[in-house]
């Protein structure tokens, strides 16, 4: 059922794949998950009965020189950065790692935030444009620079250049980075974080035109996404399931024991979010109940190391009440 939407309409946009124009799913916090060297697009559609200005930011710094205009009802799509510095180059998204500091934490805080902001066309009376010079228009914002390509479309699309408006008219026929803990298997741990940056790749083949347009310098509307490397996407529950199985595919109770803490150690550490490691604990749980159920305790010096390692699992917040009340009688009651 469709729903319709109440109050003012705004601008929009999404970050697109380049192969299909598919939009790229929207995580929590508005992250967006994108592969190493991945090209990808940025949508953006007007609802309003106003042209707009979109200015864009990659990384937190200004795409180009000028601002992009997308008329009433357009969509458009941008491929590439805009300007005789850019070379029109696609955007591409390039990852790599670095030290786990603050220091470092703070270097790379502004990787991969992608910022569009929307400014409303100003009308400011009838005015004999002939008279005016393109040097004198009305004032739009200075720190809106850059232009927009736009790509895999046909027709006019306009944008705005220091001092002067632009028209754009295509000619084609066609991310908080986060930290990442990898684990030699369930051994050896190397704490490293993992971000990514939009570079320069291939050159795009939309043109542009210019056009006189002015636009109030009050930010109408805006909206930010944060483009982050792939592998940081959150497991899903099916995943997260395999995971499990695999561990308690295992009939060695010790062996379980220690994967499960390791797991532990993911959650702890932030790799693992509590709701990620209870679905993979769930099976785990169940299995080592299982084993206990079928064990044989030779004596009291083993019952007591049993005993003593599920109560760590239960203050390590692994085991619930209940879990630790049916293992323990399991324990209890195969002592020889």
């Amino acid at each position: 059922m469709k729903v319709k939407e109440k109050g003012v309409k705004s601008p929009k946009a999404w970050v697109v794949s380049s192969k299909d124009r598919g939009r790229k799913r929207i995580y929590k916090n508005n992250k967006v998950f994108l592969n190493d060297g991945e090209e990808f697009e940025i949508e953006i559609y007007n609802p309003t009965k106003n042209n707009i200005l979109s200015s864009i930011k990659l990384d937190s710094k200004l795409i180009s020189d000028t601002g992009l205009i997308v008329r009433s009802g357009e969509r458009i799509y941008l491929n590439c950065f805009i300007g005789s510095d850019n070379d029109n180059k696609k955007f591409t998204f390039s990852t790599y790692e670095v030290e786990d500091t603050n220091e470092s934490k703070e270097a790379i805080s502004s990787n991969g935030v992608l910022e569009v902001s929307f400014y409303k066309e100003d009308f400011i009376g009838e005015i004999d444009l002939t008279k005016r010079s393109p040097f004198n228009t009305y004032p739009y914002p200075t720190y809106l620079p850059y232009p927009y390509p736009l790509t895999y479309c046909s027709g006019n699309y306009t944008l705005t250049t220091n001092g002067n408006s632009n028209t754009i008219s295509s000619t084609n026929n066609s991310t908080f980075d986060t930290t990442t803990t990898n684990y030699n298997g369930l051994g050896t741990m190397t704490t490293s974080i993992e971000t990514g940056q939009t570079s320069k790749g291939s050159k795009s083949d939309q043109k542009f035109n210019e056009i006189n347009m002015d636009f109030e310098d009050k930010v109408l509307s805006s909206i930010i996404y944060k483009l982050l490397p792939e592998s940081r996407k959150p497991k899903t529950k099916k995943d997260l399931n395999k995971v499990s199985k695999n561990i308690s595919n295992s009939h060695n109770y010790e062996e379980i024991y220690l994967n499960i803490i390791k797991f532990k150690n993911l959650n702890k550490e932030g790799v693992l979010s509590d709701e990620e490691f209870n679905i993979i604990k769930e099976g785990v749980i169940d299995k080592m109940k299982k084993l206990l159920e079928s064990m044989v305790v030779n004596d009291i010096e083993e019952l007591y190391l049993y005993l003593n390692d599920i109560g760590k699992l239960k203050k390590d917040g692994i085991l619930e009440d209940k879990d630790l009340t049916e293992m323990k009688e399991f324990l209890i009651g195969s002592l020889v």
